[in-house]
């Protein structure tokens, strides 16, 4: 198991060296950790993994990107252009076979690059279900990798136990129930954001 200091992380996330103009003596300064799991994520040199409060890695620092932070004990971390989900023992949990649900871009258009990889994100866990993106598709899974809701539009813009609100190509959106029943029509611009689970 490697230890590191938290000066030899890249301080991206809370920029502690940019403030400050001196190199972070505690985790603190640059990271934050997880209640549940007590792992932070870091990165050294653009690759991403997560230590510890001393600093030894646990989730080798391996992953072409990592979400900032856990969600119900899990990490989406990305490798080779594909998400998936590991644990705080580093057992992948969720393969790696999803893709970007959206790709950040500058304002003249261009998107923004890392390690030759353009950054996107998967869906943070809540209540076991997180939003996934297949073939240009977004669709739910539960923690055990199991469709709850098809890969079948380009946009899942919110839901609850009942319902989603979905778009089939991000201009018209409607209601459908979970077996894809649809309980508002596809004619809105624009719908509110319904409470999830």
């Amino acid at each position: 198991m490697k230890n590191l200091q938290p000066k030899d992380i890249d301080d991206d996330l809370l920029m502690h060296f940019e403030n400050t103009g001196e190199d972070p003596t505690d985790w603190e300064e640059v990271t934050f950790f997880d209640e549940e799991t007590g792992l932070a994520v870091v990165s050294v040199d653009g690759v991403y993994g997560a230590v510890n409060r001393n600093g030894e890695t646990v989730i080798p620092i391996i992953y072409d990107y990592a979400m900032i932070r856990f969600s119900e004990s899990l990490l989406a971390v990305k490798k080779n252009n594909k998400w998936g989900y590991v644990d705080s023992h580093h057992k992948i949990v969720i393969p790696f076979e999803y893709d970007n649900i959206s790709d950040y871009k500058f304002e003249d258009g261009k998107l923004w690059m890392k390690n030759n990889s353009v950054l996107g994100t998967v869906d943070y866990f809540s209540e076991d279900n997180a939003f996934v993106c297949k073939d240009g598709k977004i669709g739910i899974i539960n923690k055990q990798n199991e469709i709850v809701f098809p890969f079948i539009y380009q946009e899942i813009s919110s839901y609850n136990e009942k319902y989603l609100c979905v778009s089939y190509d991000k201009l018209k959106y409607g209601v459908v129930d979970f077996n894809n029943k649809t309980i508002l029509p596809f004619k809105y611009d624009f719908l509110i954001r319904m409470k999830r689970f």
